[in-house]
């Protein structure tokens, strides 16, 4: 008989007072001087028993201590480690010493390995194989999930997030065949959640032909562990109940799945109050089975306040949040921990900024260190400008360099892992750029990695010469809302428009009211808009055609084109890129692809993806 000795230390127990005799049931006994020993028992004194009274535990008497798989022996491959100690148990050595903070996912995957049956091991390895399958489920946590939750509403999701902002352009050319095959080796290697967003170019068709092939080629225990997690980013129209329905449809028709597994809202502006009717009608979708869980995304504090005592379900609440960008620590989480919403976070690792590839580099020397040539890493340069500047981040990637190496590990496997521990922290979301690039084994490794006391004071000393971030942006989301004065700090917001990705139905409108001017129409009504959609046997919601008249109002259609084909010209995005409908500082339309149709006779509806030309919230 073989065993798994395991450690728990106990922090917060109250000193026990001695007592003349030992609990052991209904029955009380006197100590005596042998009532906890070691029997000797077994061939050539290679077992032993330990007990104390009917309590007997038979182990090895040379012990396989695990200790060194918690770091700073150099980096531990999963694999090799459990191949290693089945070795260990074929040769006799079969009890291993571990804790509950070090080395139990080892124990876990020893436990469960798949490369050998129960018919392929001796009987003592089948016993330790069983004991440890009983001991992983009495005592480890999977560290790969976690839940999130609210009342009846809950959602198992991996910890590390399959971020798809990548695959709406910027990043390279995405193959369609070649994407869908890179999902799948996510999802076998245990990264099974992925995000996307109705915005993110075709990122939810990509995982509709994904999930279809999993259905088909992996076993149903599969598919019930993959998790699609989408938003949506709607334009700030009324929000009615048909409206809201018609755009959920849609992601649930792009997805194909009969229920989202969790759709996480974003709104634009505060001072309309329509969020709240959206949300509800979300609730509503919930309640009728369209949509399991109901999230939110870059929402502040107070508005996540207002939310929840309006009685709408939140389980998580998705926000930017790094080592550099430690805001939702300083209000959101407070509000997090009373009321158990979670935090799912992007940017973890800054596009790529927190890594071995821009350690020791100096920006400010053209060519001197790698282009900032996509969409996220210009994003999070900025980011860094605000918090200190470059020659502070570089002082922040030496001290994670030093930290990655005591743990064999990567600087972005730090960054991730240090986010992850931060309270309410539910998930952190890495990007993937879906047969162009991978980071499976990075990800991986912060399941097995442990930030002790040392390294997370080390990083600390360094964060805390930043800037206080809550101070010059503004809480969580408001990077997007706010405009900052230049005196305030060195940051320049994120200007998104808000209505600035169009989707198929406000390029009909757009088309339409085009036509009219370029047939002479100077002031085009509702109801004219509704003749040429009707003409060519099109409809559009009202609210759509109330927005783009209320945006247009009182503009020269001549200077808005112009605007509009300066605003994509500036726009960091690769192939093509939709219409910009431009709403700031008093709106304004640009429709330069639909003035070509000037001497067409109906309105194009063909449907066209909804790439976030570069610009998006989320990471």
């Amino acid at each position: 008989m073989a065993t798994c000795v395991n450690h728990h230390f106990f922090t917060n127990l109250k000193p026990i007072k001695p007592t003349q005799t030992p609990y052991t049931g209904s029955k009380l006994h006197p100590v005596n001087s042998t009532s906890i020993r070691c029997v000797q028992t077994g061939e050539k004194e290679r077992v032993t028993v330990v007990k104390n009274g009917n309590d007997s535990l038979e182990i090895c008497r040379v012990l396989n201590g695990m200790w060194q798989t918690s770091g700073g022996w150099g980096k531990i491959d999963r694999d090799d480690a459990v191949e290693a100690m089945l070795r260990y148990a074929d040769s006799g050595l079969s009890t291993f010493d571990l804790a509950d903070h070090s080395s139990i996912v080892f124990c876990s995957n020893f436990a469960f390995n798949p490369v050998r049956t129960q018919a392929q091991i001796s009987p003592k390895l089948g016993k330790l194989v069983r004991g440890c399958m009983k001991y992983e489920q009495a005592v480890v946590e999977n560290p790969r999930v976690t839940e999130v939750k609210h009342k009846k509403d809950s959602l198992e999701i991996c910890r590390i997030v399959n971020g798809m902002w990548q695959t709406s352009g910027g990043w390279g050319k995405i193959d369609e065949n070649n994407a869908v095959e890179a999902m799948l080796k996510y999802v076998d290697a245990g990264l099974t959640t992925f995000d996307m967003a109705d915005i993110y170019g075709p990122a939810e068709d990509l995982y509709g032909i994904f999930i279809n092939k999993v259905r088909r080629e992996r076993a149903p225990e599969m598919l019930e562990k993959i998790k699609g997690l989408t938003k949506w980013v709607p334009p700030p129209v009324k929000m009615t109940s048909r409206y809201v329905r018609e755009s959920i449809n849609v992601s649930r028709k792009r997805m194909d799945v009969p229920a989202l597994d969790m759709l996480q809202f974003h709104w634009w502006d505060y001072s309309n109050t329509g969020y709240l009717d959206a949300l509800k009608h979300l609730t509503d979708l919930k309640e009728e089975g369209k949509i399991k869980t109901v999230a939110l995304t870059n929402f502040d504090t107070e508005r996540l306040h207002i939310i929840l005592e309006n009685g709408i379900p939140i389980v998580s609440n998705q926000v930017q949040h790094s080592i550099v960008d430690m805001r939702p620590q300083q209000k959101m989480a407070e509000l997090c921990q009373l009321t158990g919403v979670k935090l799912i976070t992007y940017g973890t690792v800054m596009g790529g900024l927190l890594s071995e590839k821009f350690l020791d580099t100096n920006l400010s020397i053209p060519f001197a260190g790698p282009p900032l040539n996509t969409p996220s890493l210009q994003k999070y340069k900025r980011m860094v400008d605000a918090w200190g500047g470059w020659g502070l981040f570089q002082t922040l990637l030496q001290t994670l360099k030093t930290v990655a190496n005591k743990h064999g590990v990567s600087i972005s496997t730090v960054a991730v892992k240090y986010v992850l521990d931060q309270q309410s922290v539910a998930g952190s979301m890495v990007g993937v750029r879906l047969g162009l690039a991978e980071h499976i084994n990075d990800c991986n490794a912060v399941f097995s990695l442990t930030l002790d006391e040392d390294d997370v004071n080390s990083i600390q000393e360094v964060t805390k010469k930043g800037k206080d971030l809550l101070r010059a942006i503004g809480d969580c989301g408001d990077e997007y809302r706010r405009r900052q004065k230049s005196e305030q700090c060195n940051f320049k917001p994120f200007q998104y428009s808000t209505a600035q990705v169009v989707a198929p139905s406000e390029m009909k409108v757009i088309a339409a009211y085009l036509l009219l001017v370029l047939g002479g129409n100077t002031a085009p009504t509702a109801e004219d808009i509704k003749g040429v959609l009707g003409s060519v046997g099109a409809d559009c919601d009202d609210s759509r055609i109330e927005l783009l008249l209320t945006q247009v109002k009182g503009k020269d259609i001549t200077e808005l084109i112009a605007s509009g084909r300066e605003k994509l010209a500036s726009v960091p995005s690769g192939g093509g890129a939709p219409m910009a409908v431009a709403a700031s500082g008093g709106g304004g339309a640009a429709a330069p692809a639909a003035a070509e149709q000037k001497k067409e006779e109906k309105v194009e509806e063909k449907e066209e993806s909804d790439d976030d030309m570069g610009f998006s919230l989320f990471d």
